[in-house]
């Protein structure tokens, strides 16, 4: 579950940053749209202090209100849902809801306070004007050069109201930083969650079909042995015997991990049951006298490379000091192998007790009576992907809310973009334009930027991804981050699409404004 919390943390953070930015965009505006009421109460006498008051109630109770329901959503109602999920699939224990002040509080009082400051800076802002100033309508903002205004090869070749649209862009400085940032914060989300899940499932393939290449495990009395190796010679079954035994990993800094010994007299045979790949070459290993050859996670965990020298102590309490020989690729648990004349030089007499087996009979060989204990590999892969489908079902949520949080960002955005240019949507109304001119005018700029920010934030998604490697660093698990291509389509696709959605949905915003009563003068 460290590997669930991590990525709540990383997702969270993601999340306020972008819900923070949106709502300090919805209260600026909102409280620009307001300039004239605020110039006819500082005419009518009221202090500037009353008059802030007024929008930090107002944003103090729709904050308070949104984050006591965002805690009710987060901390009761989307864990009842999952875990009435789980209990379809897995026995669990009573299920108790936990509730973390310092996260819920945290999280609000940051949100609040952004909100806070934002009122009291745009007022303040607001009071440095005249009162008669305010009354009239704030005066558009006046054109200016673009860059690209700059290089006449590409801007000469520009359609007018190409130009017009180039200019509009980067007119509204503020809008357009605002909508790249969300949209790439959401794409970039997007990303994480198909990762991720491309990450576990790539996991399983290059565990339990690339590395570990064998049917069965079974571990006997090394008297029994040779007998065991008879009824798996009757069932046709091919086998390679080995030593396997508990031993601790202690670094030069005292720090210790406990996993396996596997010691091998002779791994020609090795290939065709488990595959022993050096990470910083690709090549197999051969495993070379007084040399130890253990896997990737253990080398990061204890902090060690090939070439370095480790301790290793075996059951029998006895330590030896080894030269690494190489790291070997692993994904799941740790592994230390070696052969049987390194074992014999540092820890005594070679008794094989364990057969790797490669057969269809399987099963049947695990339920020999001569068996100790017995892993079917088959059995591994199900038990792997049972417990990973509690995290799918969490990354399809997150998948879920990160596109749902697009959807908010491009409305918001969107909506805010047309009531700031009210004035101007009207005089191409007068000039001509028909509705769906005047839709073509707005969603090319709204498309624009969206497909710019998803061409961010595809490569954020992916570095986003990278990080999680460090972020999900456990001792029995390395989790290489693995990124399927289709998937950066989906959550381009996903961006896109609702931001079409949203363009639709403005139409009718956009068909609603009256010229006359938008260019009507104030005086």
């Amino acid at each position: 579950m460290g590997a669930i919390d991590s990525l709540s943390v990383l997702f969270a953070v993601v999340f306020l940053i972008i819900a923070v930015l949106v709502s300090l965009i919805t209260i600026n505006r909102m409280i620009e749209e307001d300039r004239g009421l605020v110039g006819t109460y500082m005419a009518l006498g009221y202090t500037d202090g009353e008059i802030m008051r007024k929008y930090l109630v107002y944003g103090l109770g729709a904050g308070a209100v949104g984050c006591i329901l965002g805690d009710i959503l987060g901390y009761i109602v989307l864990p009842k849902f999952l875990f009435s999920i789980f209990e379809t699939m897995y026995m669990i224990p009573e299920f108790v809801l936990i509730f973390d002040p310092i996260r819920a509080c945290g999280a609000s009082l940051v949100f609040i306070v952004s909100i806070m400051i934002t009122i009291a800076a745009t007022c303040l802002k607001s009071f440095q004007i005249t009162p008669a100033q305010l009354m009239r309508p704030k005066a558009p903002r006046p054109g200016a050069k673009v860059l690209i205004e700059r290089i006449p090869f590409i801007w000469d070749r520009f359609s007018f109201l190409n130009k017009v649209t180039a200019r509009n862009i980067f007119r509204f400085k503020k809008r357009l930083f605002m909508t790249i940032l969300g949209v790439l914060g959401c794409t970039a989300l997007l990303v994480v969650g198909f990762g991720l899940k491309d990450s576990v499932d790539k996991l399983s393939v290059d565990q339990y079909e690339q590395i570990i290449k064998y049917d069965l495990l079974s571990t006997t009395l090394p008297d029994d042995l040779e007998t065991y190796e008879e009824e798996a010679e009757k069932a046709g079954a091919e086998y390679v015997e080995l030593q396997m035994s508990p031993v601790t990993l202690q670094n030069s800094n005292d720090h210790t991990l406990q996993t396996q010994i596997y010691v091998f007299d002779d791994d020609a045979k090795l290939e065709s049951f488990i595959s022993l790949t050096d990470i910083s070459n690709g090549n197999a290993v051969k495993l070379s006298d007084d040399k130890v050859y253990i896997t990737r996670n253990a080398g990061i965990i204890l902090g060690f490379k090939e070439g370095d020298t480790i301790t290793l102590q075996d059951s029998n309490l006895i330590s030896s000091e080894i030269k690494v020989g190489a790291l070997i690729d692993n994904y799941l648990g740790n592994s230390v192998y070696m052969n049987s004349a390194t074992f014999k030089k540092h820890f005594g007499d070679y008794e094989p007790n364990v057969l790797m087996i490669n057969s269809d009979q399987a099963k049947a060989l695990a339920g020999s009576d001569l068996v100790k204990t017995s892993v079917l590999t088959e059995t591994l892969k199900s038990e792997f992907k049972s417990g990973f489908m509690v995290m799918n079902f969490v990354l399809y949520l997150l998948i879920a809310l990160s596109a749902a949080l697009a959807f908010v960002v491009l409305f918001t955005l969107s909506s805010t973009n047309i009531s700031e240019r009210e004035r101007e949507l009207a005089t191409i109304k007068v000039l001509g334009f028909y509705d769906r001119e005047v839709h073509f005018y707005i969603n090319k700029e709204i498309m624009i930027l969206t497909v710019t920010a998803i061409l961010l934030g595809l490569p954020t998604g992916a570095w986003l991804c990278g990080l999680l490697t460090d972020i999900l660093k456990m001792p029995s698990l390395y989790f290489q981050v693995y990124i399927e291509p289709v998937s950066f389509v989906y959550s381009g696709a996903i961006t896109l699409f609702f931001s079409l959605l949203v363009n639709i949905i403005m139409h009718r915003t956009l068909d609603s404004i009256d010229p006359a009563e938008a260019l009507k003068s104030i005086e």
